[in-house]
């Protein structure tokens, strides 16, 4: 496998789980509840490697609520790392997270009042967090790369200044095809039964289930030492697309193996274990709409890359049987050079593209520009296909490209 298959390309927020009793807890499926637990405040302060590996590792917090869970993969959606922030950033996923305003004061207030309480002290919700925050927000019909969480992608440019951390802390062991993050270790043995049952598929909801590889995957501590002020004020910096920067520290497990990526026929995110012989598939999402196209009972194809197979081209498209949809809309494609794909939709009325890495400078063969100008020209001079179809709208980023 080349160096450029395993290199991470994108970073995903899969979801926010509920934690009460303000720990997390990432373990083998068959744990009998024993393990390591470590307190999230005293890691700062420093810590020693913990050479025996345990299948159950326990992180105690400061607070209650919602932890976002995260992913870095390659380009063919291979999981390579799963992360997590210690803090209750209230993170994508829940109801909190949606409105900024409250969640950026809820989170100030928090760290304020960790400087203060002894060690030994958490703050818990006074109605469970399952309860009091709404989950399910995650569910989307095209999802967002984080790609601004770029300390993830080379940890040398990351540890280049003195005030960053890179540590490992433990290795979890896992014996049962499943690694768990959950805000308690109480699955039932219908529950457990139910997950093996459907061994190569698992969903993401108030736990989060990984169908990976039985090995040993080292656990690692990232931080960047800074005082209150700035903690403070990181919390209301968000990067372009709108989405929060990485909140310090971050718990990381990585080596991951065996774990993909993928949308679910309901476009919910979902793991698939990876097989053997590697198919060249879209998403069931996609499969779903281009079924209800071609039934005539939608008329628009959304796609954004966790729909492709491969981050790095859109050849899928050229292999599926479809009617022409009014729309085309293509979202968040940070990795395509070529865009020839494009002219199975040669009787589209409208392609729309939103946040997508394009280069409408460029003259190369089957750039994006050359692609597009293309049909553009061609639905115009084409007779037939004007009159039944008219002129190509090409819109990017709610803007009319003019043509003329």
């Amino acid at each position: 496998m080349s160096v450029l298959k395993k290199k991470i390309l994108e970073v995903y927020c899969v979801g926010s789980i509920p934690v009460d009793g303000a720990s997390l807890y990432f373990y083998d499926l068959n744990n009998k509840g024993k393990g390591l637990t470590l307190h999230e405040r005293n890691l700062e302060k420093g810590f020693t490697i913990e050479k025996k590996p345990t299948s159950l590792l326990n992180i105690s917090c400061f607070a209650d609520g919602a932890y976002p869970c995260y992913v870095a993969i390659d380009q063919f959606k291979n999981v390579k790392k799963i992360f997590f922030e210690l803090n209750n950033t209230a993170g994508w996923g829940s109801s909190i997270f949606e409105n900024k305003k409250n969640r950026i004061s809820k989170l100030e207030n928090e760290l304020k009042a960790k400087q203060f309480t002894p060690a030994d002290v958490q703050i818990d919700m006074v109605i469970p967090a399952a309860v009091s925050v709404e989950f399910g927000y995650s569910h989307r019909a095209t999802y967002t790369p984080w790609s601004h969480f770029n300390f993830l992608f080379e940890d040398k440019e990351f540890l280049k200044d003195n005030h960053n951390v890179k540590k490992k802390l433990c290795d979890i062991e896992i014996k049962s095809d499943f690694l768990v993050f959950d805000g308690y270790p109480d699955l039932k043995a219908n529950e457990r039964k139910e997950i093996i049952k459907k061994k190569n598929t698992s969903k993401i909801d108030f736990r989060i289930l990984f169908c990976v590889k039985n090995k040993k995957y080292p656990v690692y501590y990232y931080n960047i030492n800074r005082s209150l002020d700035q903690k403070i004020k990181e919390i209301s910096t968000t990067n372009d697309m709108g989405l929060p920067n990485p909140y310090f520290p971050i718990l990381s497990i990585e080596d991951i193996e065996g774990c993909k990526l993928d949308k679910a026929s309901d476009s919910k995110l979902e793991f698939h274990r990876i097989e053997k012989k590697l198919k060249t598939m879209p998403s069931n999402n996609f499969l779903f709409q281009v079924d209800a196209i071609n039934e005539s009972t939608e008329s628009e194809l959304k796609i954004c890359q966790l729909d492709l197979h491969d981050l790095n081209s859109l050849d899928i498209l050229k292999h599926v049987k479809i009617k022409f949809p009014q729309t085309l809309t293509l979202r968040h494609l940070k990795h395509i050079d070529n865009w020839s794909a494009l002219f199975k939709f040669f009787d589209v009325k409208t392609i729309e593209f939103y946040n997508c890495e394009l280069k409408p400078e460029s003259d190369k063969k089957n750039g994006w520009w050359d692609c597009i100008s293309r049909m553009v020209v061609n639905r115009k001079k084409n007779n037939l296909l004007n009159k039944k179809y008219g002129e190509l709208s090409v819109i990017v980023n709610d803007e009319k490209l003019d043509f003329s």
